[in-house]
C-alpha cells in the first residue's frame, strides 16, 4: 500500500509518493535534499527495489543554455554506501548500466530553444519540456489531460525483475498545476 508524506520542497509543498522500500524515508528526504543542493536537477525517480534514487541533472553553460542531460544513481541503500567507502569512495553517485539506460533513460526529442528541449523518458508515454531559467535553475514541465501545466516533481517506479532486467508496472508521478498550485499524483500504466 503505497503511503503520502508531505515534504517542503523550493515550490512549497508538494507530494512524494512512498512504495515498500526497504528505507522510504530516506528516498523522500533525498528527493527534497537533491532539490535543495542543486538547481540544475530536474528529475529524481525512486524505485520499490531499493532506496537508490536516479537524479536528472541538466548542464548548462555560462549563458544558461542547455548543454545536455546527466543522470545517475545517488546510492542510499545503506548496504551500497557501506561497499562504496571500503572501496575508498567518497561520494554516493554511480553511473548507470546499459540496462539502467534502456529502463530509465532519456531521449532528446527537441531542441526547441537554446533554453528549452522537448525529452521523453523512455518508460514515461507522454513528452515533456526542460526549461533552464536566468538565475541557473531548471525546471520540468509536462501537459496534463486537463490541459494545465503541470511541473514535474517525481517519479515512483514500480518494477520487478524479468529474467535479471527491471521492468516497469506502473509509474507515480507527483507534480503540481502551475496555475492553481495543486498537487497532481498520477498512476500511469507503461
Amino acid at each position: 500500500m503505497l503511503k503520502t508524506i508531505d515534504i517542503i520542497t523550493p515550490y512549497h509543498m508538494d507530494t512524494f509518493r512512498e512504495g515498500p522500500v526497504p528505507f522510504p524515508e530516506v528516498g523522500a528526504h533525498a528527493i527534497r535534499k537533491i532539490y535543495s543542493l542543486n538547481k540544475q536537477v530536474c528529475l529524481c525517480i525512486a524505485r520499490n527495489l531499493n532506496g537508490n534514487v536516479m537524479v536528472y541533472k541538466v548542464g548548462l553553460d555560462k549563458d544558461c543554455h542547455i548543454t545536455g542531460v546527466d543522470m545517475f544513481w545517488l546510492d542510499l541503500e545503506p548496504s551500497f554506501v557501506e561497499a562504496a567507502r571500503k572501496a575508498r569512495r567518497s561520494h554516493d553517485r554511480d553511473e548507470p548500466c546499459q540496462i539502467d539506460h534502456m529502463v530509465y533513460g532519456i531521449d532528446i526529442v527537441k531542441r526547441e530553444s537554446s533554453t528549452t528541449w522537448q525529452v521523453k523518458f523512455k518508460q514515461f508515454p507522454q513528452l515533456m519540456t526542460i526549461h533552464a531559467f536566468p538565475d541557473r535553475s531548471v525546471s520540468l514541465y509536462r501537459v496534463g489531460k486537463n490541459t494545465h501545466r503541470q511541473k514535474v516533481f517525481s517519479f515512483f517506479i514500480h518494477t520487478r525483475m524479468v529474467l535479471g532486467i527491471p521492468k516497469v508496472d506502473q509509474i507515480d508521478l507527483t507534480a503540481f498545476n502551475t496555475d492553481d498550485k495543486k498537487p497532481v499524483v498520477e498512476v500511469i500504466q507503461p
